[in-house]
């Protein structure tokens, strides 16, 4: 997209630093990983948008549905939890499949 060298620049600068600090973490028992939401449905993105165009963007996600600010709460709970056996370095996405 023109225009967004500096926003590109920079994500690729944190799934670098990520990939770095779980190998020197991991050992001590430290995970390191990246979440990635896509489109997320919040209030504010409900007074934003309308809902045309909201019920457009969503039926092009393979899940047919938004996400919302609980999915990504509920992933970033599990990655810091006990639960997570062994997951590090990893770049995850909350989209829906998009």
């Amino acid at each position: 997209m023109p225009g967004r060298a500096s926003y590109t620049a920079a994500k690729a600068g944190i799934h670098g630093l990520t990939a770095t600090l779980a190998k020197e973490l991991g050992p001590e028992g430290i995970y390191v990983n990246v979440v990635m939401p896509g489109f997320t449905l919040t209030e504010k993105a409900m007074e934003k948008f309308p809902k045309e165009m909201l019920e457009r963007e969503r039926i092009k996600v393979p899940t047919r549905k938004h996400s919302v600010p609980d999915d990504i709460a509920n992933l970033v709970v599990f990655l810091g939890s006990r639960a997570n056996g062994n997951i590090n370095g990893e770049v995850i996405r909350v989209s829906g499949g998009e």
